[in-house]
């Protein structure tokens, strides 16, 4: 064979290679950073889910970690459409104060961290937007519930009397439970609306939960067994805690449904009553009202996210 035929030959054989490393890498490329879901139409790639995973494997968070990203995300999405919607936005310098302020949190400081990332394979901006929509949420529900929160002095005698100091206290309710779907939660929240707008005496509660709550309960009136409060999450506590005998509580959102409590019995082991006077003359007042407040603003920011969840578009692609 004659040298140029070899050469020629040769240089076909190095194009065909170098363009099959090309189309290859540019393919794989295309499946890294293609769409794996969207949710209300904001996009999760397959990028996105990678990175998220590394960044648990690195921060040793528990639970299956694919399942967990995953689920972190979409949740991400769907706070991060109403981010946009209140225009709440972070400067590049409020940005890295957060990144510094999380390393600090985990025993690093910023040096240490980004190498840290650095060698997880995590890009530093996956941390950088996990945080900022962390932060970013909670400005959101400073700006729309904060305004909202009342805390009274009858709540704080309650609270002493039958809060986390008192853990053997009990309580009775009722329910009403009505299907949170897409489907069923519009007319399931009117039907709660009009529920807690009147007054119901607790057989006037029984019947009408035995006729339209969806619980196994129902065909006891919605009557429940005493519950123990430490059996409880801790958002419902102040919340049920409050209420008087035969008042309804606001709608609460529990996984698929919507439910409506109502106050029957509370038991406790007796206690000393403090009186308000002497409440606010020593810090546990003042400590008191903070810890509902907190929680207070732990649960509108729950519940409304709860909602949001509920009518979230999700599609895998």
């Amino acid at each position: 064979m004659a040298l140029s035929a070899i050469i020629n030959n040769f240089k076909s054989l190095t194009f065909v290679i170098i363009f099959y490393i090309f189309t290859f890498s540019q393919s794989v490329a295309e499946s890294i950073f293609s769409t794996a879901l969207t949710v209300n139409n904001l996009v999760i790639s397959n990028y996105d889910l990678n990175q998220r995973e590394l960044l648990y494997k690195l921060l040793r968070k528990p639970g299956d970690i694919k399942i967990e990203a995953r689920n972190d995300l979409i949740n991400d999405r769907i706070k991060l459409q109403v981010i946009n919607n209140e225009k709440i936005k972070l400067s590049k310098s409020q940005l890295k104060e957060i990144f510094v302020k999380y390393a600090n949190r985990i025993g690093l400081d910023e040096l240490r961290l980004s190498e840290a990332l650095n060698n997880s394979g995590v890009d530093h901006e996956t941390l950088v937007a996990y945080l900022s929509v962390e932060n970013r949420w909670q400005k959101v529900i400073i700006k729309k519930f904060i305004p909202l929160i009342e805390v009274t002095p009858h709540e704080i005698e309650r609270y002493h009397l039958h809060g986390e100091a008192a853990m053997d206290t009990k309580i009775l309710l009722a329910e009403i439970a009505l299907p949170l779907s897409k489907e069923t939660s519009e007319q399931s929240k009117s039907i709660v609306d009009k529920i807690i707008a009147k007054a119901f005496t607790v057989n006037e509660f029984s019947k009408l939960a035995a006729s339209i709550s969806m619980s196994p309960t129902a065909k006891n009136g919605g009557a429940l067994e005493w519950l123990s409060l430490k059996s409880l999450p801790q958002e419902l506590r102040v919340k049920l805690l409050n209420l008087e005998i035969a008042e309804l509580s606001s709608p609460i959102v529990m996984g698929t449904s919507l439910i409506v409590f109502q106050m029957r019995g509370v038991s406790n082991p007796k206690k000393e009553k403090t009186s308000k006077l002497n409440l606010k003359d020593g810090d546990t007042y003042n400590i008191i009202k903070n810890k509902l407040y907190n929680q207070k603003a732990e649960f509108y920011g729950n519940s409304f996210f709860g909602k949001l969840k509920a009518k979230a578009i999700i599609i895998n692609k």
